[in-house]
């Protein structure tokens, strides 16, 4: 199993669930390593399908969140998808603010995407 210094994952069903470790995402060296360690969640998996829980984030810089565009397109060019879920407002606004929030699929929770990704299979 790989060792992650970024981020938890945890493999329900064909999911990958993700939670990112640091609370305040900004540092551009640990930026680096978590977007390779999200991009590799997308290698070897025909489609692939992840959700990022941002419930202990705090902060996320706009460098990482290029981090999670480049993760979008590779997971769509796939067939796959990327969910992102529990975002606390800074980061919703963010979101929002950069009309990127029409790019990523959100839900309020980890359940609902759960849900959701259940009631497509």
């Amino acid at each position: 199993m790989t060792q992650f210094k970024c981020i938890q994952v945890e493999k329900i069903d064909d999911v990958s669930v993700v939670k990112i470790i640091d609370e305040r995402v900004m540092d551009p060296t640990r930026i680096e390593l978590l977007g390779k360690e999200l991009l590799s969640l997308s290698d070897g998996e025909s489609t692939p399908v992840v959700v990022i829980n941002f419930s202990s984030v705090t902060f996320f810089s706009s460098a990482a969140i290029n981090k999670l565009i480049v993760l979008e397109r590779r997971v769509k060019a796939r067939g796959g998808k990327l969910m992102l879920t529990d975002l606390g407002s800074e980061i919703k606004d963010l979101l929002g603010f950069t009309h990127l929030d029409s790019l990523f699929r959100i839900h309020n929770d980890q359940a609902t995407a759960m849900k959701e990704l259940a009631g497509q299979n």
